[in-house]
């Protein structure tokens, strides 16, 4: 029964049922039966001593020897019911009438305070809570305080003379406030509320809205996450230390919960009633308190603690909700707004609110009359050093709670790595969720296993069953045994590393606990040295209790102060050193592994898990990955050197801070002919400073070609359909304001578009059609456009295909601007920073072109445990089927689908190949088609004239397959297929004897339509506009 429940108090019959009973059933028992026999004065003596020596193990003999109880306390306990317990010790009447007497006066004196005539058991209680002695009783009874005995006697109704039918005591019901408010400043008091760092501004504004006489109700304005709980939390907490305008000290800020209130009000005017209790306490409160202050103007209080509240504030999380979740119907149920406006203008009720700029717009404003009442506050989101700082001002929080060190690398790398990858969320809420996520996943991989080494433990059970299951097929399949050879190599690799890795793990987690209780320590001891610098330490407190009267005792007292606080910094500086060293010699802290602390590795870690982005990107150092700009997007674009170079310079200037900071980071338009790495730069460039290709707002402009398409941009004015949704433009970059813009075929666009663009380009701003202005900072605006294209193919017509694929000369660059010029404003292209102009792909390039697409196919096949290895004979004949001057690089997948995807899709339905095969691709003898041979696991290779291609230096791709030491032998004409029967040979032979793939047939190619055309010195002009398109819907005639 817990000591605080009188829900069934009833009188013991035995020795039994005494033993059951807590200490204040005890005392009720003990005071209520000798009351009524005229013996209160000996009960209460006896009760004192009983419970102080019973609880003192120093006096547990001595408890033995005062068994015996005198004879006229024994008789009457003996006609009670044997009530009273036979332990109790001897009590001397004469050494304790004077106390007894003072608790009666204080009895009879708390009565009349109350008011009643009579002095019931209840006053007794009261008075016996002011005796001195009286913690030694409450110091025997676990979580209870003398506020806790006060509290129960308050709600409890029962007299001396009440009949046993009256002794079930029933708890007071919680009032509105209690069920439906917290009181901010008594948390704030009590500690249990986090620090503002911060908000000084913001702070100083609400106290002058708060001291105003009339319209003195803000209402805190910014996105989830930005710190409007906070802030107001901050503001109670000023409030409590009194750190505030004289009009608000003595005030209550209280929090109403709005769900709590809503829940369960299901009936018409049940929340309106809630509402109206609330407000009614609310206002009576500051009232009740005056009346009892000036009632009782000498009394002394009833119990220790603050002040009642002068006034109440009411503070509303998420106000939009006072009216009503209909009311956007128009229904008007559960509006509080009616109950809140009366009070609101006659100034009897203030009140603070939070909520969104959204919502505000959508439901407050809609209320001229509650609008008006109020007055906004907007906050913004804090900047990266201001969200640091709030960070490292809850650091000692986040450290106490998950019992890890927290450096501030990792603070710096929580509000960085946030506020670049996760632009939907604001700071500092997102941080400090990183923060708190970082921590508790060390905390998880110290109290067990971490994932890397589960991951291997759970390896190596699946693999030890799939041994299980192969060693019975071993003894009849060769393919079996082969596989068991291999899994027994790499399960007994696998064992050695779980081995080694449990060691180290074990080593660092109880190193990294030493250092966890070591910083615990240290922390402890930072709070003993702040309590006594502050005064609020045990010593501290008993000494201004105790107040010193003379000038020696004053002396002493300071000394014994000075030498308490040195005592407790040597002892801080000894544990700091010993932390410093045993984390020095940490073998985890140096391998840096399981320290104890999360460092900025957990934070890029969290970081990945929730974006994505692959670890390493976000580890690297930016100054490092922007120095190799240039040499990562070569790696995917092949050839343009001059628009790769380009690009990576102006994002050099950008980052190194030598750009205007109010635009873009850079602006460009690629103009050039179809298939020659446009679009595939700007996605490279995305991969590369975003670390995610679809970092990317990709806009089709095709589909921007009527006026009213503006619209999509940057969303619907009011009144038209989709007004709620925002642009297609401005709600993308205001989610995610780290991006590359792509406007892909911009010529096409309206000319109303370029009229937008122009204050994109030039301010690096946009406002859509609900006034939100959404920045472009952080954006690269990329544009393409085949402009110029018809002018490229007039000068290279009928000059082989060398001098088409050669560089671009001044006369072709200027007919290309010319283009340019006549199709957009002069206002748009003085803009733009850079306009780079595209160069026909050669032959060559058109090899690493072919690789480059062949490495997706090459990781397909992988996934189904087949290997495909290309000789450098069939990268020629796919680079020869894949190469035209006129459509670039488009073409080779057009040919790596027909020549080598389709033949080998067909294959694999036939079950030609297995699983564990190696296919190798090669040109056939007369060069116009491809041969496929297969090799199956542990044949022999006999030598062969092709060999596999290698990578082109220019490309630095990775090979297509790294363990291919040489040329593969022929099939047999009578191999086994995968069903067991015998393969028929194919009308084609390899040279090797054995029966390959059948060559495919030609086919008319309408691109090579258009090639001809132009390598005959025809004018393709017209043709080539249609070219230019991605569908691909080309003319066919070839006279």
């Amino acid at each position: 029964m817990d000591p605080m429940d009188f829900g069934e108090v009833k009188r013991p019959s035995d020795a039994a049922d005494t033993a059951k009973l807590t200490w204040v059933d005890l005392l009720y028992k003990h005071v209520g039966q000798l009351a009524v026999w005229g013996l209160l004065f000996v009960s209460v003596t006896q009760l004192l001593d009983w419970w102080t020596k019973k609880q003192a193990a120093k006096r547990q003999q001595a408890l033995a020897a005062a068994a015996a109880a005198p004879a006229s306390a024994a008789t009457s306990s003996a006609a009670a019911g044997k009530a009273q317990p036979a332990e109790h010790p001897a009590f001397d009447e004469s050494s304790h009438k004077a106390e007894v007497e003072a608790l009666l006066a204080r009895a009879q004196a708390q009565a009349a305070k109350s008011g009643e005539g009579k002095m019931t058991l209840e006053h007794m209680v009261l008075a016996l809570a002011e005796n001195q002695r009286f913690q030694e009783i409450l110091s025997c009874a676990d979580s209870l305080s003398e506020d806790d005995l006060r509290k129960a006697v308050r709600k409890s109704r029962l007299m001396y003379n009440h009949p046993e039918g009256s002794l079930e005591i029933t708890e007071a019901p919680p009032t509105a406030l209690m069920r439906y408010g917290r009181d901010l400043t008594a948390l704030a008091r009590q500690g249990k509320l986090d620090p503002l760092i911060g908000r000084t501004d913001e702070l100083r504004r609400l106290f002058n809205v708060l001291s105003r006489r009339t319209k003195n109700n803000p209402v805190v304005l910014g996105e989830s996450g930005v710190g409007k709980t906070a802030l107001i939390e901050g503001l109670a907490q000023r409030v409590a230390a009194g750190d505030c305008p004289p009009a608000l000290k003595g005030a209550a800020i209280i929090a109403l919960d709005m769900g709590m209130l809503m829940a369960g009000a299901t009936f018409p005017g049940e929340f309106e009633q809630r509402m109206s209790a609330v407000l009614k306490e609310l206002n009576d409160l500051p009232k009740q308190a005056a009346q009892a202050k000036a009632s009782a103007p000498g009394a002394p209080p009833e119990a220790p603690g603050p002040d009642p509240p002068s006034s109440c504030i009411l503070f509303i999380d998420d106000i939009h909700n006072v009216t009503g979740p209909n009311a956007q119907q128009g229904g008007g149920v559960n509006d509080a707004s009616m109950l809140l406006k009366p009070l609101l203008a006659r100034g009897e009720l203030r009140c603070i609110g939070a909520t969104t700029p959204d919502k505000y717009r959508r439901f407050i404003e809609k209320d001229p009359a509650l609008e008006r009442r109020f007055q906004t506050l907007p906050i913004s989101q804090p900047s990266v050093p201001e969200a640091i700082s709030v960070l490292r001002g809850l650091r000692a929080r986040y450290e106490r709670h998950h019992g890890l060190k927290i450096t501030d690398a990792a603070l710096v790398a929580a509000v960085e790595l946030s506020h670049r990858y996760t632009a939907d969320r604001f700071l500092p809420d997102k941080a400090i969720d990183l923060i708190d996520e970082a921590a508790a996943r060390v905390k998880l991989d110290l109290d067990q296993r971490p994932a890397q080494l589960d991951r291997i433990v759970r390896r190596i059970a699946q693999m030890e069953a799939e041994r299980k299951l192969l060693r019975r097929s071993a003894s009849v399949d060769k393919r079996d045994a082969l596989r068991l050879s291999e899994l027994e190599a790499e399960l007994s690799a696998l064992k050695t590393q779980r081995d080694e890795m449990t060691a180290r793990v074990d080593r660092q987690q109880t190193e990294a606990r030493e250092l966890q209780q070591l910083s615990s320590d240290l922390e402890a001891l930072h709070e003993e040295v702040e309590a006594e610098e502050a005064g609020r330490s045990e010593a501290a407190q008993a000494e201004a209790a105790n107040r010193p009267k003379s000038d020696a005792e004053r002396i002493k007292a300071d000394r014994e102060r000075v030498r308490r606080r040195e005592e407790l910094l040597a002892k801080l500086k000894a544990a700091q050193e010993a932390a410093r060293k045993r984390r020095a010699n940490s073998e985890a802290v140096k391998s840096g592994g399981l320290g104890g602390e999360v460092s900025e590795a957990d934070i890029a870690s969290v970081i990945s898990s929730w974006t994505g982005i692959p670890l390493t990107k976000l580890v690297a150092s930016e100054r490092d990955s922007l120095l190799r700009l240039g040499d990562e997007l070569h790696r995917r674009i092949i050839g343009q050197e001059e628009a790769v170079s380009a690009v990576a310079d102006a994002i050099h200037r950008s980052r190194a801070g030598l750009k205007d900071p109010n635009g873009p980071i850079a602006s460009f338009l690629f103009l050039g002919p179809t298939g020659v790495g446009k679009t595939e730069l700007a996605k490279a460039l995305a991969s590369q400073l975003f670390n995610a290709e679809d970092a990317m707002v990709r806009l089709d402009m095709s589909e921007y070609m009527e006026k009213h398409a503006v619209s999509k941009l940057i969303g619907a004015p009011p009144g038209y359909i989709g007004f709620d949704e925002g642009g297609q433009l401005t709600e993308a970059v205001r989610r995610r304001p780290y991006t590359v813009v792509l406007f892909d075929e911009v010529e096409k666009a309206h000319v109303d578009v370029f009229n937008l663009l122009l204050q994109l380009l030039d301010d690096g701003r946009l406002s859509d059609a609900q006034g939100r202005t959404v920045s472009f900072k952080h954006t690269i605006i990329i544009m393409t456009s085949n402009l110029g294209s018809a002018e490229i193919y007039r000068a290279t017509a009928g000059k082989g295909a060398a001098a088409a694929a050669a560089p671009v000369d001044t006369r072709i660059r200027e007919l290309v601007m010319d283009q340019v010029r006549k199709h957009f404003p002069p206002e748009f292209l003085n803009r733009v920073d850079e306009f780079i102009i595209f160069e026909p792909l050669t032959q060559h390039q058109i090899r690493s072109v072919v690789l480059l697409r062949l490495v997706g196919l090459v990781q397909r096949l992988k996934d189904k445990k087949i290997r495909l290895v290309l000789a450098d004979s069939a990268v020629g004949h796919l680079a020869a089927k894949g190469f035209d001057p006129i459509f670039g690089a488009r073409p080779v997948k057009r040919a790596i689908q027909r020549e080598v995807e389709t033949p080998l899709a067909q294959a694999l339905l036939r079950a030609d190949f297995e699983e564990d095969d190696t296919i190798f691709v090669s040109a056939s003898e007369d060069g116009e088609s491809l041969l496929f041979r297969r090799v199956r696991p542990g044949e022999d290779t006999p030598s062969a004239n092709d060999t596999p291609a290698a990578t082109p230096p220019d490309a630095d791709m990775p090979a297509l397959e790294d363990d291919f030491t040489g040329p593969t032998a022929a099939i047999s004409s009578t191999a086994s297929t995968a069903n067991g029967s015998t393969a028929a040979p194919t009308a084609a032979k390899a040279p090797g004897g054995g029966p390959s793939l059948p060559p495919r047939k030609g086919r008319f190619d309408a691109t090579k339509a258009l090639s001809a055309k132009h390598a005959a010195g025809e004018d393709i002009s017209q043709d080539g506009a249609e070219a230019n398109r991605d569908d691909f819907s080309l003319p066919t005639n070839c006279n």
